[in-house]
């Protein structure tokens, strides 16, 4: 029984990094494949190329350079090495912070007003609300925590400009660098330097600091969420801190599923983890030890839930902010069949149908018939 455990452990762990490398490599590839990066205007221009800027074309020739002197030029080569390797614990702190502060001057120097969610979201943050506004809000209520976060810093601030949340939306975004950064450290130090430089260049060229909205904002809980579990895991720590730690993981899940319900992954991740390492921790000496720190880890988990899902479910359903009618919320199921239609992002078609649909069974019908009915079209595996 012991063998099949410690087998079952390593089938599961190999399946996982699998997984993993094959969902970065999809990604990778359609990043790769964007719009943004296609040269040239083609005999489709509502997908390809239709936005090739002179920024695209420096970028892309400046990294096909970079590379190609780094493989053909020794001397060039041995000059990166000792730069950002052998010199990276003073570099790569130098490039992030120049990155930031690049950050910091677009913002300052472009701020633009931004429409629908985000731009929504800024008008609940004015006095006047119109029924279209008050409309939104009842029907997409995952917005709600969104806003109320806004408002209180637009109270502190005694601003609601696009500059200021422009500049909150840096503030969420290097505190998850931040955080991640930190992450690794604990769990390999020696993964610092090249940790730092791979943030360096995604925050660079990552345009959504330019748009206050939950996509950013949740990053940093993401992140705190990765950290305080990667603590509460750590048995060099003591017990208290990996305690806390555990307490301040449910505020985190909490958090992350009020503002953007879809991030919650990470969860997933974490809990095909902890039950694979139940058949590795059950095998071996102070098995009852482990099981007691196990079972203190997961009640603690659960009353950080648990009371900060009560805390700030009660915030949003006792919330002044804006007027709503909580019976119109569009249900989950739209947002899931919305997900398989046309390339998987926003359809006005099935967002206006919820609109006008006279109860959240009637949503949730309309939903379930057009999510069923294009699954069977997607055919084997319901692929494209």
């Amino acid at each position: 029984m012991t063998k099949f455990k410690l087998a079952f452990f390593k089938f599961g762990n190999h399946l996982i990094d699998y997984l993993f490398y094959f969902f970065i490599f999809i990604s990778l590839y359609f990043a790769l494949m964007s719009p943004n990066l296609t040269l040239g205007d083609t005999l489709t221009p509502q997908t390809l190329g239709e936005g090739t800027t002179w920024v695209t074309i420096v970028f892309l020739l400046l990294m096909v350079g970079i590379a190609s002197a780094f493989f053909v030029f020794k001397k060039f080569r041995l000059s990166m090495l000792w730069l950002f390797k052998d010199k990276g614990s003073i570099v790569a702190p130098i490039i992030l912070s120049l990155v930031i502060l690049i950050q910091v001057i677009l913002v300052l120097h472009t701020h633009p007003s931004i429409g629908f969610d985000p731009g929504a979201i800024h008008e609940g943050l004015l006095p006047d609300h119109s029924n279209e506004l008050k409309a939104y809000f009842s029907m997409y209520t995952n917005n709600l925590a969104l806003l109320l976060l806004q408002h209180q810093i637009a109270v502190f601030a005694n601003s609601t400009s696009w500059l200021l949340f422009d500049i909150v939306n840096v503030i969420f975004l290097d505190v998850a660098v931040l955080l991640n950064i930190l992450t690794i450290a604990l769990i390999d130090r020696q993964k610092v330097i090249a940790t730092i430089y791979m943030h360096a260049i995604w925050i660079l060229v990552f345009p959504m600091i330019l748009v206050p909205y939950s996509d950013v904002v949740v990053m940093p809980l993401v992140s705190g969420l990765i950290l305080t579990y990667v603590i509460a895991q750590k048995s060099n720590f003591k017990l208290v801190w990996r305690l806390f730690a555990t307490l301040g993981n449910g505020f985190f899940l909490t958090a992350i599923y009020f503002i953007k319900p879809s991030a919650i992954v990470p969860i997933i991740a974490i809990v095909a983890v902890e039950f694979l390492y139940l058949f590795r921790n059950s095998v071996g000496i102070d098995v009852q030890w482990q099981k007691l720190k196990s079972i203190m880890i997961a009640l603690l988990l659960c009353v950080g839930v648990v009371t900060s899902y009560a805390y700030v479910n009660h915030q949003i359903e006792s919330q002044q902010v804006i007027e709503i009618a909580p019976h119109r919320t569009v249900p989950a199921i739209h947002f899931i069949n919305m997900g398989v239609s046309g390339n998987g992002g926003y359809n006005a078609k099935d967002a206006l149908a919820m609109g006008r649909q006279p109860s959240q069974k009637a949503m949730v019908d309309y939903s379930k018939k057009h999510l069923i009915a294009r699954l069977k079209k997607r055919g084997f595996f319901w692929l494209y």
